[in-house]
């Protein structure tokens, strides 16, 4: 089974209990917020918002005034989403990160959050980025920190590759990183970093780590 037939596989069957989550853990509510502001004033603005899931982000976008189009691999996420979002205007598509299908310089700001992780080739995915965002524009990559995923799974910060996780009752799979891997591969397909955050969480048990790793690139 290829990486997107499980990934895909995974979506459809914890996509209702991903969205569910997410409405109720107050660090991603918070999240949410925070990037709303690294972004600043997004009014009129046209966002791809990768990987987009139930739509969690891609409302929030809609409603500071930004021109959404949101794209994922799993029918039943999409098909959530549209559900989720009968208030805003926001258009969705079913397209591989990979390959978006959009033409060049399309967006202005292309938001990947917790989503490459499922992807082994990152500068592919990165390359396709830049592709679709206009001269000067932002990419807001979005990831667990590499630091919480050492504490919680491998125990060593520099085993990266594919790992699966105990998700709930089942598994999910990732592609671990570390931090100079994300800012050097964008580097290298000709993104400037111009931001990384990586913010104390605000609730929980879990506060002596990271859990998020935040980066905004400039094309």
């Amino acid at each position: 089974m290829s990486d997107e037939e499980e990934a895909i596989k995974i979506l459809d069957k914890y996509g209702k209990e991903f969205t569910k989550l997410q409405s109720r853990d107050k660090n991603r509510i918070w999240l949410s917020k925070f990037l709303l502001k690294m972004l600043g004033n997004i009014e009129w603005k046209k966002i791809l918002d990768v990987g987009c899931g139930s739509g969690f982000d891609s409302i929030r976008f809609a409603k500071s005034g930004a021109e959404v189009v949101g794209i994922d691999i799993s029918k039943k996420m999409l098909k959530l989403a549209k559900k989720r979002c009968k208030k805003v205007k926001i258009k969705f598509y079913i397209r591989d990160m990979e390959n978006t299908g959009f033409p060049s310089e399309s967006f202005d700001i292309v938001t990947a959050i917790f989503v490459v992780a499922y992807k082994k080739n990152l500068r592919k995915v990165l390359k396709e980025f830049f592709r679709v965002l206009k001269p000067g524009g932002k990419l807001l990559l979005v990831e667990s920190h590499p630091i919480r995923k050492m504490i919680k799974y491998t125990g060593n910060y520099f085993e990266t590759g594919k790992h699966w996780e105990v998700f709930r009752r089942g598994m999910r799979f990732g592609y671990y990183r570390k931090v100079e891997d994300f800012i050097n591969t964008a580097i290298s397909v000709g993104f400037k970093l111009n931001r990384m955050e990586e913010p104390k969480p605000r609730f929980g048990k879990e506060k002596f780590f990271p859990h998020y790793l935040i980066l905004l690139f400039q094309k």
